[in-house]
């Protein structure tokens, strides 16, 4: 056969036979040719070179989440992937909204027992109340707040799940904050309630814990505590001045949202919401502060952008915003396509039917039936059956799926119950 090479350059090559390859499900390979049948055993790909590439592959992923129990058990599906960031949170939300819902606080929830901002938000369409900001310490009466059951629903479902007019309620949470070592978040948040005074505390806290183990952060929190104690509330005061030209140098990106929070416009919340750092808030602080503080129109306007892009995007983070709802749906099939695992698709689906979601798509259910096939081709018969078993757990009695017919007349052969007796007969 003659061959041309990207220069031009031509060039003969023989090929003498065609080798037939085959490709097990464990990434074993076998092929033959005239001298014989030569294979390729799953543990000599184990200890090549390539063996990297091949359990990095998505496929073995899979196979070792499902051989460690990935179910629909939620507990055990977040200790299985307790290293895969995004895997954790989705199965964290899950667990979120379940217990919000068993607790009573999720409102309005329509026919999808798990919404995400976006549906919540566009219950109250327009429906917006408004006051002061002078909750609790009340250092920063110049902001205001809103105000509906619509966004208090949609700050739970963003793990805001405290009480603001309950003091308390809220130490406890920033509190939680500080024992997972998120002292700039746990400031900023305690800002956006009015905090000052609280918000220094925290990042003094912080600087004492930080200098034994990271001198540096410890350095940056005391002087951004110290900076954040000359607050005063008067906008033509120096300090503004001068922290608003200086916010952005801050490394962490919480801190500059807290300067943006006190030195901008009362009615510009977008500066906080867009810091021009590296990377921003959370996704959930970034909601539940805008249900916060932007009117009607655009929040929604904001939530409806971001719920866009994480679709198209692919990112389950997004499934915040959309719940499961049709663009929920998207997303999942975005994270699919882009990653190939059907598995936590699959796993989704089922746990949201076994809730009670009476959005019903198609994709549902091939996502399914890939995965149920997967683990048939894994010999994970186990797997396979409690997959089944919990998927069918709330169902009731499946129909028959054999048959017993007449080899005359072709009509089943059923027991019938005569009205009135307890015998069985044949019909």
């Amino acid at each position: 056969m003659l061959t041309i090479g990207p220069e031009g350059d031509v060039g003969q090559v023989t090929i003498c036979e065609r080798i037939p390859l085959d490709l097990s499900p464990l990434g074993e390979v076998s092929y033959g040719s005239e001298s014989g049948l030569f294979h390729c055993a799953a543990e000599a790909i184990r200890t090549s070179d390539v063996a990297g590439v091949l359990l990095g592959d998505i496929s073995m992923r899979m196979r070792r989440r499902a051989m460690e129990g990935y179910g629909l058990d939620i507990a055990k599906n977040m200790a299985t992937v307790k290293d895969d960031r995004e895997l954790l949170r989705i199965w964290k939300w899950l667990e979120m909204v379940s217990r919000l819902k068993s607790e009573g606080k999720l409102k309005r929830l329509v026919n999808n027992p798990f919404p995400g901002v976006q549906t919540m938000l566009e219950l109250e369409k327009g429906d917006d109340g408004s006051r002061l900001f002078h909750s609790l310490g009340g250092d920063i009466p110049r902001r205001h707040k809103y105000i509906s059951e619509a966004r208090t629903s949609s700050m739970l479902l963003c793990g805001w799940d405290f009480d603001e007019t309950d003091e308390g309620s809220l130490d406890d949470f920033l509190k939680r904050l500080e024992l997972n070592n998120e002292f700039e978040r746990a400031a900023t948040i305690a800002l956006f309630y009015g905090h000052v005074k609280k918000a220094v505390n925290i990042l003094l806290g912080g600087s004492s814990e930080a200098r034994r183990g990271d001198p540096q952060r410890a350095g940056q929190l005391n002087l951004i505590s110290m900076a954040l104690a000359g607050y005063s509330d008067n906008q033509s005061a120096l300090w503004h001045e001068i922290c608003r030209q200086r916010k952005d140098e801050a490394d962490d990106a919480y801190l500059v949202a807290a300067f943006a929070f006190l030195t901008s416009d009362p009615n510009d919340f977008e500066t906080v919401l867009t810091p021009k750092s590296k990377s921003g808030l959370l996704l959930e602080d970034r909601l539940a502060s805008a249900c916060m503080f932007l009117d009607s129109d655009k929040l929604l306007g904001y939530v409806n952008d971001l719920a866009s892009r994480y679709a198209k995007a692919g990112l389950l983070d997004g499934i915040l915003l959309t719940g499961l709802s049709e663009m929920g749906v998207d997303l999942l099939q975005r994270y699919v396509e882009k990653t190939g695992d059907v598995q936590t698709a699959s796993l989704v689906a089922c746990f949201a039917g076994s809730q009670g979601l009476s959005f019903i798509d198609r994709r549902f259910e091939a996502w399914i039936d890939a995965y149920s096939e997967l683990l048939d081709s894994w010999q994970l018969w186990n797997e396979r059956a409690s997959l089944d078993v919990q998927r069918r757990s709330g169902d009731a009695r499946p129909p028959s799926q054999v048959f017993v017919t007449c080899n005359y007349c072709g009509k089943s052969v059923r027991a019938k119950r005569r009205a009135g007796e307890g015998a069985e007969e044949v019909a």
